[in-house]
């Protein structure tokens, strides 16, 4: 009995002395002064267990945790949006030829104007095109040509389409600007046309039709410079690929289907991309995470497929929600659906954290969420201010902690206890044996 309790408690040992921890070593250039380093988490990190901000850690060469940020790798998209300055003081003058000239001067503020990139053109006007040519100046006499022949237009009469801006070449300060349009009357046709029938002496009936002509001067209310600033119009994220394993399946297949097997390990998918060898292909398909608890389909659609004289047209790809299962099953729904490749894509994740040089960094996967850690606001911040990492890369190959895990810490706090509850289980053990032989 003795041997067993033994035994037992060898047992207990190994089992609260499991690995718990894995350390990859960072790998960053040597730094003149502190920085953001990022480390683009790898396809091995996943394959050994939970990946997210409360299984990874940072530790440096000194032994203390350092403040970390967990999150997605994006792309972000930027769109310039328009900032209306002061309107010009302008003057009108009609030039031989029918065209019509403005002469813009930008208010004289203290302090000046900025560059301007561009004029904005204010006109009540609607069913117009017009060509204008910019010209500047510095002193308001001799003239420079900036834009030639742009095109301002409204077509309300045909679709809800409208321009009258005129975007420079660069930005300028010119104080005097002069646009030179190309019809000070725009000469159109009103919307609706007279018909009128007339009867022929040889009894065929002619149709004639009379169109009104309407003639305006093309109105000018304002013309306003305008600068633009750069803003963030949207965020994606950045799909990297990852190494897959894919077979198909031969045995227990439903009759009249195909299956293959992926294994992916627990990597971020969220995307396969098939390749499909033949000329034409219409197949139904299921994709489903293998697991034990049971679950509904991750994606269901149609792969199509059509090559013919050089065009080739179909979708091939398996787009879904973004999962972490070890294992995937996809079943198409024809006896002989032959694909020769299947490549895996996902989004991509990083951590960042705060380096100082001289110092030596670790990143620590736990096997267990760790509920305290350092606050990673500030970082945060510094990200969305524009501040840029440095990119760091993790060594090939990690070393595995085979102490200090949680179950040894457990152990090291109720030591006392422990060693009570052994010491019973060795008492009942020899009372039990003492019995045996009355």
């Amino acid at each position: 009995m003795n041997r067993k309790l033994m035994a037992g408690l060898a047992l207990m040992q190994v089992a609260f002395c499991l690995p718990a921890e894995t350390h990859w070593p960072v790998i960053v250039s040597s730094l003149a002064r502190d920085e953001l380093i990022a480390i683009a988490l790898p396809s091995p990190l996943f394959a050994r267990g939970p990946v997210d901000a409360a299984t990874l850690r940072v530790r440096d060469d000194r032994g203390g945790d350092v403040p970390t940020c967990y999150e997605a790798i994006q792309t972000v998209a930027h769109t310039r949006r328009h900032v209306p300055t002061a309107p010009f003081d302008l003057v009108a003058a009609e030039l031989p030829g029918g065209t019509l000239r403005l002469t813009l001067q930008r208010p004289a503020t203290k302090p000046p104007e900025g560059a301007i990139e561009g004029i904005t053109i204010q006109t009540p006007l609607r069913n117009f095109e017009q060509q204008a040519t910019v010209e500047i100046s510095d002193d308001g006499v001799a003239w420079t040509t900036l834009v030639a022949h742009a095109a301002i237009f409204d077509f309300s009469r045909h679709a809800d389409v409208r321009r009258t801006e005129i975007a420079f070449p660069g930005s300028l300060t010119n104080r005097h600007l002069r646009l030179t349009f190309t019809q000070a009357v725009d000469v159109r046709e009103q919307l609706t046309a007279l018909i009128t029938d007339t009867q022929a002496s040889a009894g065929d009936a002619t149709r004639s039709r009379a169109v009104q002509v309407d003639s305006r001067p093309f109105h000018v209310a304002a013309v306003r410079g305008w600068t633009s600033s750069r803003i963030e119009a949207s965020r994606e994220p950045v799909l990297v690929a990852y190494p897959i394993a894919w077979t198909p399946l031969t045995n227990g297949t439903p009759r009249g289907r195909t299956r293959y097997a992926i294994d992916a390990q627990g990597q971020p998918l969220s995307r396969l991309a098939l390749t499909v060898p033949g000329d034409y292909a219409s197949w139904r398909y299921t994709l489903t995470a293998d697991s034990a608890a049971p679950s509904g389909p991750l994606a269901q659609g149609l792969l199509t497929q059509f090559r013919f004289r050089g065009v080739v047209e179909g979708s091939t790809a398996i787009v879904f929600p973004e999962t972490r299962a070890w294992r995937y099953l996809l079943t198409i729904d024809h006896p002989r659906a032959t694909v020769s490749g299947i490549q895996a894509q996902g989004p991509g994740y990083r951590l960042v954290f705060p380096a100082q040089p001289q110092r030596r960094y670790t990143l620590i996967q736990l096997q267990e969420p760790e509920a305290q850690r350092p606050v990673a606001v500030q970082i945060a911040d510094l990200l969305a201010k524009g501040v840029q990492p440095i990119e760091a890369t993790l060594a090939p190959t990690p070393q595995v902690a085979t102490t200090r895990g949680r179950g040894f810490d457990w152990l090291r706090r109720h030591a006392f206890h422990v060693g009570v509850g052994v010491a019973l289980l060795a008492l009942a053990a020899s009372l039990a044996k003492a019995m045996r032989r009355i």
